[in-house]
């Protein structure tokens, strides 16, 4: 059973038992009728083997000059958003291991402004918890969430794992927003993250279209120190400290490995990313792009 029909059927229970409330004793075949209807439903809700959970879906609401209040949009403005929302949720999903075939969806208008509310539909492969669209939703959150808040510094440390093709689809998503004079909120699980203006659309423009130069570098030298949690490793190369960021390919067994061979010196090959005068970020992408000289 799908959540929308649980909650149908025990809104209808719910009608159900109110309208028998309203019939007298008396009238004992039209009360039997209802608490026969009732009895059915009940009954069919004992035999579910677990409550459905709501679809977990994500909300993009939209405000500005092209947006009539909570009554419509202007077409061109949805299209062009919406299929440039579609791509990244593309380009994040191609990020995920295992494809599982779950797709996006619009499932409805939201109102209160006026926007759209995506889900995602599930493929053949069962999944647990979330499904690669869901994560998708999950990462669009984050990359909304670091471009308002990081400093510049922040910033370009959370971009550097993330895939080229991906930043460029959120600059283009952003200046359909600047070019219909627009500003949106995004609502997933509850967490909501909303740009107020189109100054801050601007502002978020302006620090992630920098082109990022790349260049791929080797240095040998000393593990030394690890945030797990933060994916932060830190190497020291002829007196030099790099803080380095652990690709999201690298899991926690081989982090693990790592820091059990951090006093042999080893020798490791990182992308080196820089953005106009900022500060370069470091990445070390696959675990074997690792080497040691006494392993």
């Amino acid at each position: 059973m799908e959540y929308k029909e649980y909650i149908e059927s025990k809104k209808m229970i719910a009608v159900l038992k109110k309208e028998l409330q309203n019939i007298p004793v008396e009238q004992f075949l039209e009360r039997g009728n209802f608490e026969w209807l009732i009895f059915q439903e009940e009954e069919r809700l004992r035999t579910l083997d677990h409550i459905p959970e709501p679809p977990k879906t994500l909300q993009l609401i939209f405000k500005g000059k092209h947006v009539n209040g909570t009554d419509s949009i202007n077409a061109k403005f949805a299209a062009s958003v919406t299929s440039v929302f579609a791509d990244i949720i593309a380009l994040l999903k191609k990020g995920f291991t295992v494809p599982d075939g779950s797709e996006l969806i619009i499932k409805s208008i939201v109102r209160g402004s006026f926007g759209f509310e995506f889900e995602a539909l599930p493929g053949d492969k069962i999944v647990s918890f979330e499904n690669n669209t869901e994560r998708s939703f999950s990462k669009f959150q984050e990359c909304i969430e670091h471009c308002l808040s990081d400093t510049d510094d922040d910033l370009d440390t959370f971009l550097i794992d993330v895939k080229s093709p991906v930043i460029d689809k959120m600059v283009k998503f952003f200046k359909i927003n600047a070019k219909y004079e627009s500003w949106f909120a995004s609502d997933y699980l509850g967490k909501k993250i909303s740009i107020n203006n189109p100054e801050e659309i601007q502002k978020i423009i302006s620090r992630i279209s920098i082109s990022a130069i790349e260049k791929e570098i080797s240095i040998e030298g000393l593990f030394h120190g690890c945030l797990p949690s933060a994916r932060k490793i830190e190497f020291i190369s002829n007196a030099m400290v790099y803080s380095i960021t652990l690709g999201s390919t690298i899991d926690p067994v081989q982090i693990e490995k790592i820091l059990a061979k951090d006093s042999f010196p080893a020798k490791i090959k990182i992308k080196q990313v820089s953005r106009g005068e900022r500060k370069p970020k470091y990445l070390l992408e696959n675990f074997k792009d690792i080497s040691y000289k006494n392993p």
